[in-house]
C-alpha cells in the first residue's frame, strides 16, 4: 500500500524496562512484489520513515533458521571478499551502503548493507544471495557460486558491515 504508516517497535525482556521505538514509513512509490511465501518489513533502503524508504521482503521462516556451516575465519571472510568485491560492489559499494557505481540507475536502489547485515539472520542473508529478490534487480547466485561461496559471502559481510561481528580464530 502507498501511504503513511505509524510504527511502534516495543522490546521487552525480562526485569528490564520495555524499549519503545516509534517510527513513520512513507511509502510513496507502488509496492514492489515478493514471493508469496514473503512478508514484508518496514526497514527498507535509508533511513525508516525518510521518503524513498523499500520495504524489504522477508525471507522465508526456514531460511531465517539456517546455520552458516562455515566457520567465520579470516580465510573464510578473505574468500568472500574477493566474491564481494567481484559480484557485489558495482550494486553495494565499497562500503556496502548501496552507492556502488550502477546503483544511481537501479530502482529501488540496492539494500543498505551497513544498515541491514545486522537486522538479519545469516540465513536470510544467504537467502537473499542465493535467491535474490523477486521484483527486486538484487539476481539470485545459486548458478554462480557454490552453497560454500555464498556462505563465505555472507561471513565477509557480517564482519564488514555488521557490529555484531564475530570471527573464530
Amino acid at each position: 500500500m502507498v501511504g503513511t504508516f505509524d510504527i511502534e517497535a516495543v522490546i521487552r525482556q525480562d526485569g528490564r524496562d520495555d524499549i519503545r521505538v516509534p517510527y513513520v514509513v512513507n511509502l510513496n512509490v507502488p509496492p514492489m512484489p515478493t514471493p508469496s511465501s514473503s512478508a514484508s518489513s518496514p526497514i527498507g533502503k535509508g533511513v525508516p520513515g525518510s521518503p524513498g524508504a523499500y520495504a524489504t521482503p522477508i525471507a522465508p521462516a526456514e531460511a531465517r533458521a539456517l546455520r552458516n556451516p562455515i566457520a567465520n575465519t579470516l580465510a573464510s571472510a578473505e574468500r568472500g571478499r574477493l566474491i564481494y568485491t567481484q559480484s557485489c560492489v558495482t550494486c553495494h559499494g565499497v562500503t556496502g551502503k548501496g552507492d556502488g557505481p550502477s546503483a544511481v540507475a537501479i530502482r529501488p536502489p540496492p539494500a543498505d548493507l551497513s544498515m541491514h547485515v545486522s537486522l538479519h539472520t545469516e540465513g536470510d542473508l544467504w537467502w537473499w544471495v542465493t535467491n535474490g529478490i523477486a521484483g527486486r534487480p538484487m539476481p539470485a547466485w545459486r548458478d554462480a557460486l557454490t552453497d560454500d561461496e555464498r556462505w563465505d559471502v555472507v561471513n565477509y559481510m557480517i564482519d564488514e558491515f555488521s557490529p555484531n561481528a564475530r570471527r573464530t580464530p
